[in-house]
């Protein structure tokens, strides 16, 4: 989920370059919810109302964590009650960076080609501004001597 959030901040980043860090924050909290990939993660997450994707990412880890907490009730067939209560099992967490595996590569290949996309569209778009702002310049130029 770390390297979730870190590739969604990086990617927002260098989509929205010079753009205020309020529009880049609400972009990046919005792809990250929806990156999770679990509607309700999602709707847990977004029920907390977080306020950057930091946030964000603090709650869906939470919420994963008490997720893989809680084992699934199980029942003895005969009709007694002994096995019926939640039981609960130990989750640690610990820091540090997870081991890449080929799905994660693969996944970090699309992003990174998405990425190259968008920015061979950002040049192409600053290009044709650009032109755009020749093509002006030169009209009222034209425009000028006519007069």
């Amino acid at each position: 989920m770390q390297q979730l959030y870190l590739d969604v901040s990086k990617l927002v980043t260098l989509a929205y370059p010079g753009k205020s860090a309020e529009l880049c924050n609400h972009v990046a909290k919005e792809a990250f919810v929806e990156a999770l990939g679990d509607p309700q993660l999602q709707l847990k997450v977004l029920e907390r109302e977080p306020k950057t994707v930091e946030d964000a990412l603090a709650v869906a880890t939470r919420m994963e964590a008490y997720a893989a907490s809680v084992v699934p009730r199980q029942y003895d067939g005969d009709g007694g009650d002994r096995k019926h209560k939640q039981k609960f099992k130990s989750v640690y967490v610990v820091e540090g960076k997870e081991q890449s595996t080929t799905t994660e590569e693969d996944g970090m290949a699309l992003l990174l080609q998405r990425m190259r996309e968008l920015q061979t569209e950002c040049s192409n778009t600053k290009l044709e501004i650009e032109r755009v702002k020749t093509q002006k310049e030169e009209a009222e130029r034209k425009a000028d001597e006519a007069n």
